[in-house]
């Protein structure tokens, strides 16, 4: 489950972001990248106000479900564009 939960996220980031980036919908995308940026902020000033294995379970969230999510954005996005420039689109 360590290993799905990322993978799913980085495909499910990927494939929504190329759809949109396709679609001249990058702004979407932007605005998604932008509230996990926000996210992981928050994610990380309220890990650090908690002690032991609470703020543990912030720092996991962020690793394993954040992360993986923002990078598959951009991901998905430059995918998209170059598709976009060269002409491969429907």
């Amino acid at each position: 489950m360590v290993y799905a939960v990322p993978i799913l996220a980085v495909c499910l980031a990927t494939g929504v972001a190329y759809w949109l980036v396709l679609r001249r919908r990058w702004w979407i995308a932007g605005v998604m990248l932008a509230g996990l940026a926000v996210a992981m902020v928050a994610t990380v000033l309220a890990g650090r106000a908690q002690q032991g294995w609470d703020g543990i379970a912030y720092a996991v969230v962020l690793v394993l479900v954040l992360a993986p999510l923002a990078g598959g954005l951009l991901l998905g996005s430059v995918i998209g564009l170059v598709a976009r420039l060269r002409g491969r689109h429907e």
